[in-house]
């Protein structure tokens, strides 16, 4: 689970999408910390911790939004566990995280119930819209690439998160796994490696008006033999920066071995993956964020 301290000076986090950044290490999933004096900057106006359970054999949960937050300035950070040790569907796994404007609810979704129950700590941070620009919408798959047109925006200070569900899809990772690309300052392209099944989604994109924080992108694979890999960055002070991350594969298996990666900084200019077995191709995408003004 992602914690919140509202005290911590921030750290780097290994991972913010609740399944884009984890590594299989005996049957577990390695999580990391959210550590930050995020209260304190000029442009976090509030945090809400929400704890939701989807339950067996539901497909749906949501909970109120309690801050008075503007939810248009809003974004969930999500981490997730699931309760059953054998499951072989991506319907039941995955969840869709989203508002529900109108209602003012946290919505939570995936595609089928079963005998599964999922387990999801949210933190919807509301960012000051004076500072902080946040876009936000909708997005499917049928195929392995979707493309969604943004309001443009400037590359060097955005960077995107995306929650989703499978529909009519199977047991491998490489039609389940999504990776998140802003191609250009005004699009958003979505890749995974195969066609199986339907993916529902949807997509946040956050970005600096001025120098509230900047970004890095970098891209590279761990390769069909390989375990562990790295790419290079402009060199950034590791306490004052994260890492978002996502990918995807052309594993076509269940082993979360070989389908699951980690990811963190691991130095000043160099950002990793590692996964625990060589198989099949694993492709990354990752922005470090340098958050100057905390």
């Amino acid at each position: 689970m992602l914690f919140i301290p509202q005290y911590l000076r921030i750290t780097t986090i290994q991972t913010v999408n609740y399944f884009n950044s984890h590594k299989d290490e005996s049957n577990g999933i390695k999580s990391a910390n959210f550590e930050t004096n995020i209260l304190d900057s000029n442009f976090v106006v509030s945090v809400e911790s929400i704890e939701l359970q989807i339950a067996s054999g539901e497909i749906n949960v949501s909970a109120p939004i309690s801050k008075d937050q503007d939810i248009s300035s809003c974004v969930p950070f999500v981490s997730m566990k699931c309760d059953f040790i054998e499951v072989n569907d991506w319907d039941m796994l995955l969840g869709d995280v989203y508002f529900d404007n109108n209602a003012r609810r946290l919505m939570i979704k995936r595609s089928q119930g079963a005998e599964i129950s999922l387990e999801f700590s949210v933190y919807v941070v509301e960012f000051d819209n004076a500072n902080i620009n946040v876009q936000s919408g909708s997005f499917n798959m049928s195929g392995e690439t979707a493309i969604k047109t943004i309001f443009p925006i400037n590359l060097s200070k955005a960077f995107a998160l995306s929650y989703w569900y499978v529909a009519s899809g199977d047991f491998s990772w490489e039609h389940a796994m999504v990776a998140t690309n802003i191609s250009s300052n005004d699009e958003i392209t979505f890749k995974r490696g195969s066609e199986q099944g339907s993916v529902y989604g949807h997509y946040y994109v956050i970005e600096a008006k001025d120098d509230e924080f900047s970004v890095e992108t970098t891209s590279f694979i761990i390769g069909d033999f390989q375990t562990i890999n790295t790419g290079t960055i402009s060199s950034v002070i590791m306490s004052k920066s994260i890492v978002v991350s996502s990918y995807y594969t052309t594993y076509n298996g269940l082993d979360a071995r070989y389908g699951a990666c980690d990811v963190w900084l691991s130095n000043n200019d160099t950002v990793s993956a590692q996964r625990d077995g060589p198989n099949s191709n694993i492709y990354i995408n990752r922005e470090p964020i340098g958050l100057d003004n905390f």
